[in-house]
């Protein structure tokens, strides 16, 4: 529900911004510390895809991963993105 609120109410919209900012921000700063800064940002894209997708499968659906799951599917894919990532 906050995602379609955000889109219509300015202040939620500003909340749902900032905390992308923020997301986005600290794996960026995180990941450069193992990867070039644009492989980062790239990398941190897909991190914040996974992890607000699967945000929004559990709110909308009762067959999404359990947390487990899913903490280790988003490892998997970081470990894939670190392997394939240039010293």
């Amino acid at each position: 529900n906050f995602y379609v609120y955000a889109r219509t109410v300015p202040e939620a919209g500003r909340l749902l911004e900032i905390y992308g900012k923020r997301l986005h921000s600290n794996l960026v700063y995180n990941l450069s510390q193992l990867m070039d800064r644009s492989r980062a940002h790239h990398v941190a894209q897909g991190l914040s895809a996974m992890i607000d997708g699967f945000y929004i499968r559990h709110a909308l659906q009762d067959f999404a991963p359990a947390r487990l799951e899913v903490i280790a599917m988003v490892e998997e894919y970081l470990r894939h993105q670190l392997e394939h990532t240039k010293p």
